[in-house]
């Protein structure tokens, strides 16, 4: 189905501000008429880990890993909720990365004339978003905000996509955590409304 969202969650406790910012996203999504799809990657215990044999063949037999794909492959958006861990995700959506958007299905490489290898992005006319809460200060650089931006997206085909920094969650009250929660749903909103601009199927 492409009128559709994929929020993927990746916080160990549901009721964690990821959590309602996630509800949050999904309720926004559900008024526009778009179906929703939420993935709680530690609700669900998503293994992170990579085999040898995974790496080798490029595919996975793990059913969830494919159940996975299927959702991304039918959504027109997909949105990633996680926290600042040292500068990254956690290390489950990481692993998520590494599992889920695999040679084959979200890129792959086109040999040249010159025997050079070209990447071509498989995941275009997706548009993404991806909301990141950190107790650190808006001053301070987040590195997964490049991660994000110039690999998963760009490297996938995702557009437009879109990070969205929720700084100092841990300190922030009542009011700012309203703004904070505003502020994703608006974005989550601009992005879908994008969809002629982009010609995104949503």
């Amino acid at each position: 189905m492409k009128n559709s969202v994929l929020i993927i969650l990746a916080h160990p406790n549901t009721s964690s501000f990821c959590g309602t910012v996630a509800a949050v996203l999904a309720e926004a999504a559900g008024k526009t008429g778009a179906g929703v799809s939420i993935l709680n990657l530690y609700e669900e215990k998503f293994d992170p880990v990579l085999s040898s044999d995974e790496t080798v063949r490029r595919f996975s037999f793990d059913e969830t890993v494919q159940r996975h794909q299927k959702l991304l492959s039918e959504a027109g958006l997909i949105a990633w909720v996680h926290p600042d861990w040292w500068g990254t995700p956690p290390g489950i959506l990481k692993g998520w990365l590494d599992r889920v958007l695999q040679p084959g299905f979200a890129f792959s490489f086109e040999e040249d004339s010159t025997g050079r290898f070209r990447r071509i992005p498989l995941l275009k006319k997706k548009m993404a978003l991806t909301v990141i809460t950190s107790d650190a200060d808006a001053s301070e650089p987040i590195p997964a905000v490049d991660m994000w931006q110039r690999r998963v997206f760009h490297y996938c085909g995702f557009g437009p996509a879109e990070v969205l920094i929720l700084p100092e969650t841990r300190g922030s009250d009542y009011t700012e955590r309203k703004e904070f929660l505003d502020a994703c749903a608006e974005t989550l909103k601009r992005l879908m409304a994008s969809e002629d601009e982009s010609g995104a199927s949503l």
